[in-house]
């Protein structure tokens, strides 16, 4: 788990309830979300051999069974690299955020798509796309250090 130099004191309460059994890597400053995703990714690749990572920010509300629809669609093809559900604002649970992302190899952009549309149905099947993401349950905690020893 990286602690990319958030405010309050999940890091203790991380630690209180976890023990040793999550490692805690707290960034000296923020590094971005990718700067912190690449963090944890460099850690865990060399000392462990994961079958998968998960990219998942701290105020991300997940459906229980998350996890086993991406691994699912993980698995029912080899070739595909990576998985991401749809993804909805907090605020408006039948708006997309974003149903993935297809990613123009020329120019690296990546455009959302389904962005703020009403969710009925229209991209639930799979499709080639990408996104990094998890679909808005639990309340899931991040590590943290104080702001001042951020600065």
């Amino acid at each position: 788990m990286v602690d990319n130099c958030s405010e309050g004191n999940d890091a203790q309460a991380l630690r209180e309830q976890f023990g040793d059994y999550i490692h805690l890597i707290q960034n000296d400053r923020n590094y971005g979300y990718t700067g912190g995703n690449n963090i944890g990714i460099r850690y865990v690749l060399p000392t462990s051999d994961p079958g998968y990572l998960l990219m998942l920010n701290n105020d991300v509300i997940v459906a229980p069974d998350f996890l086993n629809h991406l691994v699912d669609a993980a698995e029912a093809d080899a070739s595909i690299g990576i998985v991401g559900p749809k993804v909805y604002y907090y605020g408006f649970p039948r708006h997309l955020q974003t149903a993935g992302a297809r990613v123009n190899m020329w120019t690296g952009q990546a455009p959302s798509i389904g962005s703020r549309q009403i969710d009925a149905g229209q991209y639930d099947r799979q499709q080639p796309s990408v996104s990094v993401s998890a679909l808005p349950e639990q309340r899931l905690p991040a590590a943290v250090k104080s702001a001042e020893e951020c600065q």
